[in-house]
């Protein structure tokens, strides 16, 4: 819809970029593949600035106009100047841009109002006055604290009921009564009569549990199925399949990303071959302009600095290997200068302590140098200059690889694996 709104006065290609809080995030890999596929720019928001109420993208050519963002972050965070202070991951004046009608949001910032909790008591009722009909489908038995007798009826059912914030801003981790201790019951219910309205309950539901691959065995988890609704002319269409969230371990009763939660993918079955779907048909009517034509300074500055990373790591790597196996083979007629010389430059580099340069044994310095390889510090020698690639390809993990990012990964799974023995 965003893009179609653009599309008849529009003779310049459309410039859409995907917006994401940042390969930190627990859906990053989600947002680089939609990236990918629909032909957007992923970026984060220090790629983006706004001037003149016009955001642009900044690029090694320059700034280039933004015309529409398709948000993946959080609206409190989309810009500093008028919403949260404290964010470091939105566009400051992005909500002036959008005021000024110099950028589509989709989604738009402020739909996460129908995430308020609060609102579930009151749908059925609404739906009955509004369409004449009752749900479809029920949500969870929902009452929200700001009505007495919701409130009454909570505070006495506490151990039935799940506690959780009636608005998203508000942040609180929800509350399941049956895990409280008598004192606790009672300061949560001391805690409602003073807030009531920032507050519902949810009548308790058992999760559906699937087998999850961890720590090289499988393990049940909590599941919930997000399917999701989309908009068709003056009707809904419900879209096939869904996203699978699962919990983050056995006996964690929450399903969420943001605590350590996993994806897992969802498989629809069918009796015959399916036709298969794309979601780029909708946007056939547009040209947009292909994302390869331009790189964000952002991520051609940690482009540069993994590529003089990686180059670190293989020579401290070629220097190690080199030392190791001169301590190996060792002769007794040798020229100790050569290793005295190897092992001054190693402990200048700092890939090996001072101490290291007064030992005599060479059989002793060889057990050592490969335990310290192995034990390293995470700020020191070979294990930090791994850390810095790690965190350098994660900045731009979009741009890498499949194969790649499964080396970086291994090359990660085999260094603490050796730090641990």
């Amino acid at each position: 819809d965003a893009l179609g709104a653009l599309a008849p006065e529009r003779e310049q290609p459309a410039k859409v970029v995907l917006l994401t809080p940042g390969p930190y995030n627990e859906t990053y890999f989600e947002h680089a593949y939609l990236a990918r596929y629909l032909g957007f720019t992923l970026v984060e928001g220090a790629d983006l600035t706004v001037r003149d109420r016009r955001v642009f993208i900044k690029t090694l050519e320059g700034l280039q106009p933004v015309n529409v963002i398709f948000r993946r972050l959080d609206d409190g965070f989309c810009d500093p100047l008028e919403l949260r202070g404290d964010s470091f991951l939105g566009v400051a004046g992005l909500v002036d841009a959008v005021r000024a009608g110099n950028v589509v949001v989709a989604n738009a910032l402020g739909s996460g109002v129908i995430e308020t909790a609060a609102l579930l008591p009151f749908l059925p009722a609404l739906c009955r006055e509004l369409l004449g009909e009752e749900l479809m489908i029920a949500s969870a038995e929902t009452w929200w604290c700001g009505r007495p007798s919701d409130r009454a009826y909570v505070i006495e059912h506490l151990n039935d009921l799940v506690v959780k914030p009636a608005f998203p801003t508000k942040g609180q981790e929800p509350v399941f009564g049956r895990r409280l201790s008598e004192r606790e019951k009672s300061e949560l219910a001391a805690t409602i009569r003073d807030r009531p309205e920032d507050f519902v309950a949810q009548a308790h539901v058992s999760l559906s549990r699937a087998p999850v691959w961890h720590r090289q065995r499988l393990e049940p988890r909590s599941i919930v199925l997000r399917t999701y609704v989309a908009a068709a002319g003056d009707t809904f269409t419900v879209m096939p399949g869904g996203l699978t969230r699962a919990s983050s371990s056995e006996d964690v009763p929450i399903v969420s990303m943001q605590r350590g939660g996993r994806s897992k993918d969802t498989w629809v079955l069918a009796d015959s071959p399916v036709n298969p779907v794309t979601l780029l048909t909708p946007l056939d009517p547009i040209h947009l302009e292909p994302a390869t034509t331009e790189l964000p300074s952002r991520v051609a500055e940690n482009l540069f600095w993994l590529g003089r990373y990686v180059e670190r790591a293989e020579h401290v790597v070629r220097l190690l290997r080199g030392f190791v196996a001169r301590l190996a083979e060792h002769d007794a007629t040798d020229d100790p200068r050569q290793m005295s010389a190897l092992l001054r430059v190693l402990v200048g580099l700092k890939l090996l302590p001072k101490e290291f340069s007064k030992t005599n044994g060479l059989r002793q310095l060889e057990e050592e140098t490969i335990e310290l390889i192995a034990r390293q510090s995470p700020h020191t020698g070979l294990r930090n200059t791994l850390n810095e690639v790690r965190r350098l390809a994660s900045a731009v993990r979009d741009r890498l690889s499949v194969d790649t990012w499964r080396i970086l990964n291994l090359l990660q799974q085999d260094m603490r694996l050796r730090q641990g023995r």
